[in-house]
This record gives structure tokens, sequence and C-alpha cells, in this order.
């Protein structure tokens, strides 16, 4: 009977261990999520720091521009109808008053001539896009800051998506091939999110790029990148067939495994999605790593999704 219920003790002992150990395992799991959304809120409070500044630069700017044009122009109104309005005088001569009295007009506005020079050329640019109204130049700013918020931000990026194991995306060991839970995450989150993005910012290219650790892959692996990637991104065969030899190699299957999967969502189809590997050379940030990581590190195994406009419309030819 002892024999039975020392038996019976050390089976429920290994339960709890097993118990135990799964619930470190899912509380590790919840803070490495947890710290990747703080990364995420962290650099998304920076963007909106950065614009909230730079707006309230061009605010201030614009104002002055106007001001300075009102006063510019009132200067001229005040110029003696004498000066440009006598037929006895000779045309040319009258240009050279004409242009002297201006001349004067802009060094006691307080500007050089090559300020006011750039000055006009700024008032051609505000005048064709129905800007410039010198009786009100609150109106002017906030019709002005109106029509931008309207036609987007052209001049900002949208923010890099990360994807790291660390996040909880994951693939298989060694392979291209999506967990289950990674591409419902891509299906019902990542894609809204670029969706958004490319409506918001107005771009058109999606770049999703490979990332891996300095893990060496398992030595005597033959790659079938060079055979079969054509016929992966082509679609006539899904990238779990890919085999990589390097981490290169696998940085680049999974951008495809990735890509294929964006590619087919309707939600995604006026986008260029363009897969690429960055294999084990770039840490997190951006930047080059020294080669001193050899471990696991669950942070570099990932997946970044950067979304741009095309840099310029690309000709092809026929034959």
């Amino acid at each position: 009977m002892a024999e039975t219920f020392l038996l019976l003790v050390f089976c429920l002992l290994l339960v709890a261990a097993a118990a135990l150990a799964a619930e470190r395992k899912a509380t590790d799991e919840a803070r490495a999520s947890l710290s990747s959304i703080q990364d995420e809120l962290d650099a998304a409070r920076r963007d909106i720091e950065v614009a909230r500044n730079e707006r309230l630069r061009l605010e201030l700017q614009l104002v002055q521009l106007v001001e300075t044009n009102a006063r510019l122009e009132q200067t001229i109104a005040a110029l003696p109808p004498e000066i440009v309005a006598s037929s006895g005088v000779d045309d040319d001569w009258q240009e050279l008053t004409l242009a002297k009295d201006l001349a004067a007009a802009v060094e006691s506005a307080g500007l050089t001539h090559s300020e006011a020079m750039k000055l006009a050329s700024t008032l051609k640019v505000l005048k064709a896009h129905g800007y410039v109204d010198h009786t009100a130049p609150e109106a002017l700013l906030s019709a002005s800051l109106s029509k931008g918020e309207q036609e987007g931000r052209p001049h900002e990026w949208p923010p890099i998506i990360n994807l790291s194991e660390a996040g909880g995306y994951f693939f298989a060991v060694g392979s291209a091939e999506l967990t289950s839970d990674f591409r419902r995450q891509l299906s019902e989150d990542i894609v809204v999110r670029i969706a958004r993005y490319l409506a918001e910012y107005k771009v058109d290219i999606v770049e999703v790029i490979g990332h891996t650790d300095e893990q060496n892959l398992a030595e005597g692996r033959t790659s079938n990148l060079d055979r079969e990637i054509a016929g992966v991104v082509a679609g006539r065969m899904g990238a779990t067939g890919l085999r990589p030899a390097d981490n290169a190699g696998l940085g680049l299957a999974r951008a495809i495994a990735v890509t294929q999967l964006l590619k087919d969502d309707p939600r995604l189809a006026a986008a260029t999605i363009l897969p690429l590997s960055g294999a084990q050379l770039i840490v997190p940030g951006d930047h080059l790593s020294d080669g001193a990581q050899s471990g696991d590190v669950r942070e570099r195994r990932r997946i970044e999704i950067r979304i741009r406009r095309r840099s310029e419309q690309v000709v092809g030819t026929t034959q």
C-alpha cells in the first residue's frame, strides 16, 4: 500500500511539474508579445511627435509667407500712380523706374533680392492651388492644412511591421512552412494593417523581407531555390517545396511564403509585393550584424514588411 501511495504521489508531482512548465512557457510568450507591442507603441509615439513638430513648423512658415506677401502687395499698391500710368515717359525708362521702386520696397520689407525671388516662386505655387487670401491668413492656414490632410502625407512613410518569433510568428524549423496560427494572423490582422497603410500613405510597394539569426543550417543540405524559385513565385507550386541550404536562402524562402499569402488576398490586389532576404546580416533596429551572436535569438528570426511608393515607372519592351 505504501509503495502504491508513493507511486501516486510521484505521478501527481510529474503532472504538477508539467503544468508549471506549460504555465511558465505561456508567461514567457506573453511577456515577449507585450514587449513587442510596447516597442511598436513607442515607435508610433515617436512618429506622432515628429509629425506634430513638422506640422507646427509648416504652420509658422505658411503664416510668415502670407504676411510677407501681404506687406509686399500693400507696398506696391502704395506706389504713386504716375509711375506706372505716365504716357509721356519712355516704356524702357518706366520699367527701369518701376524696378528700382520695387527693389526699394523689397529692401524696406526686410528681404534681400534673392529672398524676394524665392518668395515669388512660392506665391506662384500658392496661387495655383488657390491658397492665397491676404485678408484672412487664418482662413488660409486652415484651408491649407485641411487640404493637406485630405491628400494624405506623402512625405511620411508607413511604420515597419515586424513579425518575429519573439512576437509569436512562427515557421517550421529550417523551412518556409507557415504555422496555421501565423497564417491566421496574416489574414486577420496583418493584411488589414497593410491595406490601411496603402490607402493612408498613398503607397503601392510592399517589401517582405526575411531575416534569420546566425545559426548555421544543417550540413549537407542541397538547395533547390535556383531551380524552383521561379515556379513558386509564379504560383505553380507552394513555398513549402523550397529547400534552402543557407540563411540567405532560408530568409528568401520565408519571404516568398508570406508574399504568396499576401498576393492571394484581394484586399492587396492593387499593390506590388516583393520578397527579399536580409539573411543574418541585419539585426533589429537596422544595424549590420558584427557576427558575434551565433546562438538561438528569436527576435532575429523575423519577417519585416516595409511599405513605400514606387520610385519610378518601370517601362518594359516588347519583342
